[in-house]
């Protein structure tokens, strides 16, 4: 159960990244010889011309636990007959001026300059404003112009699964892979539509071809280990873990998760070295310590228990919660030393263990006569240093 807890947030992060993380291009300067063939003819031309000289931004990062992110597209156009209210419309984009550009790209559309391009960039300009449902309609209008403008159907796909419509982001995808234009972008978010419905099956299809394109796209990955813990397939889940590179960004997230699906399947041994790899790799994570403190103490090892919680705690007094395990185990085990210690760290930390485990040592040490663990433990419970360790 762990695991999927832990999962549900990274595909959380990986939603977040579609439904907020878009980010339009920027404009980037095109060479003074280019010129916008078929502007001015619209239909298949203009389709063809859209697609060849639009600009695409490099997917990008969001957070620790992701590698991509959808983008939007503007397109730079220009008009072998001078400045057009479509050219202006867009250099008051690529300046920043959105509510200009708006004003701009309406003039080009009554001026009757490039329908598709003038709608196209108006939806972008009004995206940009935050007028998302105004900017559908713009996009809507480019491809009943230009039914083959591929960019045109992927925004609205993009917005549509913004607005959590997944039928009809599904059904705008579509008309890319008709045209075999699709991209693992277009894949990744058939892929995501398809899984918020629980059509797994076709989620599964298109992630495999995300994978099929780059075999290392890591949100692919973690949203079809998702599937599978989502069907109950554990070992197909740790079969897509297995595929997550070791330099990406989510690894060691992915040793903890790995390690807790071992314990599922009751590979002990499997998970205590993913558990103490874990801990070698990322010792500011006290819930890896936990897991690996909590395995040993089950296997009857105690004092290899104990000295792991000590290794972490002596580093990060904060980690009450294994302060409290090690605690235990220790009292537990009879190794009244390193208790006292972890008793000392909580009751430093104000937890109310560690006065009631200062207490059961001052006891003990009582009935064993052992008058220098008594003063020490007088000590602590008047505010002295940590205990023995």
């Amino acid at each position: 159960m762990k695991a999927r807890i832990l999962l549900q947030s990274a595909e959380t992060k990986i939603l977040v990244a579609f439904q907020k993380g878009h980010k339009f291009c920027d404009l980037h300067p095109i060479h003074p010889s280019l010129t916008w063939e078929g502007a001015e003819r619209g239909g298949e031309n203009a389709c063809k011309a859209i697609n060849t000289i639009s600009v695409t931004c490099s997917v990008l990062p969001l957070g620790q636990f992701l590698s991509h992110i959808i983008t939007l597209f503007i397109l730079i156009v220009f008009n072998t007959n001078g400045t057009s209210y479509l050219e202006e419309g867009n250099q008051l984009y690529r300046d920043g001026n959105y509510e200009k550009a708006v004003t701009s790209f309406h003039k080009a559309i009554s001026n009757n300059e490039n329908a598709a391009l003038s709608w196209f960039n108006l939806g972008n300009a009004l995206y940009q404003t935050g007028k998302i449902q105004k900017s559908i309609s713009c996009y809507e209008s480019a491809v009943e112009y230009a039914p083959d403008f591929m960019k045109g159907w992927q925004n609205l796909g993009i917005l549509y699964y913004e607005l959590q419509d997944y039928g009809a982001c599904i059904s705008a995808l579509e008309h890319i892979l008709a045209h075999d234009s699709a991209n693992s972008m277009v894949y990744s978010l058939l892929a995501a539509s398809h899984k918020a419905l629980e059509h797994y099956s076709s989620a599964t299809l298109y992630l495999e071809k995300v994978l099929e394109k780059d075999s290392t796209f890591v949100d692919a990955i973690l949203m079809l280990y998702d599937i599978s813990r989502s069907t109950g397939d554990i070992t197909e889940a740790l079969s897509w873990l297995s595929r997550y590179p070791p330099d990406g960004s989510r690894y060691n997230d992915i040793l903890l998760i790995t390690g807790e699906l071992k314990l599922e399947q009751g590979d002990t041994t499997g998970a205590l070295a993913l558990f103490r790899q874990f801990t070698r790799q990322s010792p500011g994570t006290m819930r890896g310590w936990i897991e690996l403190v909590n395995i040993l103490h089950g296997m009857n090892a105690h004092y290899a228990a104990v000295s792991e919680a000590l290794e972490a705690v002596e580093h990060h007094q904060s980690f009450t919660e294994l302060a409290q395990l090690g605690g235990r185990i220790a009292f537990e085990a009879g190794y009244y030393d390193k208790a006292e210690y972890f008793f000392s760290v909580l009751y430093k930390n104000r937890h109310p263990d560690g006065v009631v485990g200062l207490g059961n040592l001052y006891n003990i040490y009582t009935r064993q006569g052992e008058p220098n663990s008594i003063s020490r433990t007088t000590a602590l419970l008047n505010g002295g240093s940590n205990g023995k360790k």
